[in-house]
């Protein structure tokens, strides 16, 4: 199971039909709106479907095209501690990882501004928010961070508000004397002031 890791499916902009000839273009007219929703960088389109892993993001492509589809390369943007790998038996071709990377960069771990619209999109989406709360609480806040939303949280149950526990976990993404050292430490993340 992929989730929460951002799930990432990469696929060439051509491939080989398997006629041994050579490669065909991968877009075709009707894939163009996997093309507006994915993201092109250097020879590869990217995709991801907020809330969901590789298999069900890779059924909605297939799903959408009678065209033969080249397989995706995979690979996991770890959300909660930066960490990005391809999740892949396969070798990758030049320049494969550097553009997931990149990809994952601007989706989801290369920002605080791109990590809060992917846990909202996710969170919303999915469901299983439990394994995404649980890996917020667990892996991105520090320990004192880890007391403060378990006191926020007792709080608001203890009154009987309705939670937003994507609210309250946003709300944890700007305080940086919260969170471990792989989003808090990285200075090109936060404004100085």
């Amino acid at each position: 199971m992929c989730e929460p890791a951002h799930s990432i499916l990469q696929y060439p902009d051509t491939f080989d039909d398997g006629s041994g000839m050579a490669t065909k273009p991968f877009a075709p007219s009707a894939l163009q709106k996997f093309f507006d929703w994915g993201k092109k960088i250097g020879s590869f389109f990217h995709f991801s479907k907020m809330g969901e892993g590789h298999s069900e993001a890779q059924k909605i492509i297939i799903g959408q095209t009678w065209h033969e589809v080249p397989n995706p390369l995979r690979y996991e943007a770890n959300w909660w501690d930066r960490k990005f790998h391809i999740d892949d038996y396969r070798t990758v071709p030049p320049d494969s990882h550097d553009c997931a990377k990149h990809y994952a960069d601007l989706v989801s771990i290369g920002s605080l501004h791109a990590l809060r619209q992917f846990l909202e999109a996710s969170m919303k989406k999915t469901d299983r928010a439990s394994e995404y709360f649980a890996r917020f609480h667990n892996n991105f806040l520090n320990g004192k961070g880890r007391a403060e939303l378990e006191k926020r949280f007792k709080s608001q149950v203890k009154h009987f508000f309705n939670i937003n526990q994507i609210g309250l976990l946003l709300g944890f993404t700007r305080k940086r004397n919260l969170l471990v050292p792989e989003w808090a430490d990285d200075e090109k993340l936060w404004v100085s002031s």
